[in-house]
């Protein structure tokens, strides 16, 4: 009996973790390059039951104990690139990061091409985090410069063809394991070069990366979570209750 309260209160934890997680995604619908996460489950070790009587032991089947979530790791898969007509904006067709400079002077990696320029006239993700090239140095665009070209390769000109940087691209072997750190800005180490407009990656000018959340889906799984946590509670009452009858009837 105590068993059945303590599985179904469990449950109840994780399916309330779980829902939190599809909330924030959804919030999250309409941020440039946001990632999703998504709920890691594993069940836990199951009991072998027996009855006992003056026969002896006999096997009577194996009783489950429920599941725990063990983590809620990022879904790095591509969202729909959103084309803007803004020639400050940026998206990365493929799997690599901008390089960008964190307020602390670190190095942090983001999706969210929607560049801006701040008052040195440095290109910025979102105007908070400097962009650098492969050098780590920011990327300043010169005066009286005209609208900005950006090429696939990521090498950025002037109106009048004058190149005066290049955007840096940089992957992860195991881009799990970054750490979000929010903004859409991420940590993570030994970053790899990427040679943009080869091997699949390349930037496109004028686009932006929408969430990669499928708002269909995250809506779907919280209902049908909710009422899953609600169908525990109601377990939960009626063991209470049954517990309760035991209790009061047989002592």
């Amino acid at each position: 009996m105590l068993r059945g309260i303590y599985t179904a209160a469990a449950g109840m934890l994780n399916t309330q973790l779980a829902v939190d997680t599809m909330a924030n995604n959804v919030a999250n619908v309409n941020t440039t390059g946001f990632k999703a996460r998504y709920v890691q489950y594993q069940a836990y070790p199951e009991i072998q039951m027996s009855r006992i009587d003056d026969e002896g032991s006999q096997e009577i089947g194996k009783l489950t104990t429920g599941v725990e979530i063990i983590g809620t790791p990022l879904h790095f898969s591509q969202g729909h690139l959103q084309p803007t007509g803004n020639a400050l904006d940026v998206a990365v067709d493929g799997d690599g990061f901008l390089v960008v400079q964190l307020p602390n002077g670190e190095t942090g990696y983001t999706r969210n091409g929607s560049l801006k320029l701040n008052q040195q006239n440095e290109l910025t993700s979102e105007g908070k985090y400097k962009v650098l090239d492969a050098g780590g140095n920011p990327i300043t665009v010169p005066e009286n410069a005209g609208k900005i070209v950006i090429q696939e390769d990521g090498t950025i000109s002037t109106e009048a063809g004058q190149s005066f940087g290049k955007l840096h691209m940089v992957r992860f072997s195991n881009p799990k394991g970054l750490h979000q750190l929010g903004d859409s800005i991420f940590k993570g180490e030994n970053p790899i070069d990427v040679q943009a407009a080869k091997g699949g990656n390349s930037f496109k000018q004028g686009y932006i990366e929408r969430s990669n959340t499928n708002i269909v889906h995250e809506m779907i799984q919280s209902i049908t979570g909710m009422r899953l946590y609600e169908g525990l509670q109601r377990t939960i009452s009626t063991q209470k209750e049954t517990l309760d009858k035991a209790v009061n009837e047989f002592r």
